[in-house]
């Protein structure tokens, strides 16, 4: 006789894992995954940045053709901003005259920016003028809002252009019709502005352009005043908005 309990006898099957094989192939569609992923990341992250990049270039631009076209005298933050402004005079595309301007105060800088880009008139179109400017970047993160000689700076050009706009010649015989163009002409322009950019310093004083660049346009109606600066060679100009001249021969 005996004595106690008894207990069932418990039967214990194989217990199964993951083999070596199953393991290398895991790791190797896991990898096939991540090398994927890490080659498209590159792209987003420069598509990201170009975004951002074009983003600033525009709401820079914007501000520049804003105070172009208003003739804006008070943008006293510019002068944080605008390293140089170049006026190059050309005639059959050989430079007769190349002005560089490094220390303009913000009333200068948008007078200069507004010189007509055919001083002798569209009759002459041979001769005009190059306006160009080296700009750190104004919307930029706050780690580029450094000193000028600091080298993370974001730079880029600004080229403006301020020609008249041209009427239809249709009637160019028409003595009044003559006249109606040259109103036209003496009192609405075209204003286009081009960005380039990245501007990068290639030694001393010597820079080069990256391959972006962005346009924006918008045609003034209003006349344009000159004024006289005794520090610089060349006068400045300014639109005066609802205010019109007299065309030469009318």
């Amino acid at each position: 006789m005996k004595l106690g309990r008894t207990y069932p006898r418990i039967r214990r099957g194989f217990e199964h894992g993951f083999t070596m094989i199953e393991i290398a192939i895991s790791l190797a569609i896991v990898a096939f995954a991540l090398v994927a992923i890490l080659g498209v990341l590159p792209t987003g992250m420069t598509v990201q940045k170009e975004n951002r990049e074009d983003t600033h270039m525009k709401v820079d631009g914007l501000y520049f053709l804003d105070g172009i076209r208003n003739g804006a005298r008070g943008l006293q933050d510019l002068t944080n901003y605008v390293e140089e402004v170049r006026v190059e005079l050309k005639l059959n595309g050989a430079t007769i005259s190349d002005l560089t301007y490094t220390n303009l105060n913000a009333e200068q800088i948008i007078g200069v920016l507004t010189t007509p880009k055919y001083p002798m008139g569209l009759a002459s179109p041979l001769m005009f003028n190059r306006v160009t400017a080296r700009v750190r970047g104004m919307s930029g993160s706050t780690s580029e809002k450094t000193t000028r000689e600091h080298d993370i700076a974001f730079r880029y050009e600004i080229e403006s252009e301020v020609i008249p706009v041209i009427s239809s010649n249709y009637e160019s015989t028409n003595v009044f019709w003559q006249r109606y163009t040259n109103s036209i002409q003496a009192n609405l322009h075209d204003v286009r502005l081009t960005v380039r950019w990245p501007m990068i310093e290639k030694g001393v004083d010597k820079w080069s352009l990256g391959p972006n660049r962005k346009t924006l346009a918008a045609q003034v109606a209003g006349k344009i005043t000159q004024t006289n600066y005794p520090t610089i060679l060349l006068p400045g100009y300014f639109f005066e908005l609802n205010h019109y001249a007299n065309a030469p021969g009318n």
